[in-house]
């Protein structure tokens, strides 16, 4: 299986909050990965909704598993929430893992970790 969509950069966040000012994020890079676009399902698209979500996308990676929810994902010039990771095997029985991810409209509090 190829992972030839393009890459997919996942970031950690840290809480920089100084007492008594404005809550902001920063993002470190945790990693890079190539991906594979795969097809968001009738099933999970409105288990999501249900549960005031939604799915925007959802990519395969080759298996990381220090990937973890609270992490951010960008594709492009897009910031991605983290809703689900599944580690699966693909069929060549190779170990992936797919990220769930939902479209996150106002990144301005987050900035770059120097």
């Amino acid at each position: 299986m190829k992972h030839d969509d393009g890459i997919i950069t996942i970031y950690e966040l840290t809480d920089s909050t100084t007492n008594g000012l404005m809550p902001y994020l920063l993002k470190k890079k945790h990693s890079d990965h190539f991906f594979e676009y795969r097809t968001v399902g009738y099933g999970r698209y409105f288990r999501a909704s249900g549960v005031n979500m939604q799915v925007d996308l959802i990519c395969r990676i080759w298996e990381d598993r220090t990937i973890t929810n609270d992490m951010v994902a960008k594709i492009g010039g897009d910031y991605y929430r983290i809703i689900q990771i599944q580690h699966l095997f693909d069929d060549d029985n190779l170990r992936v893992t797919d990220l769930s991810l939902e479209r996150i409209s106002d990144l301005e509090e987050v900035e770059d970790m120097t």
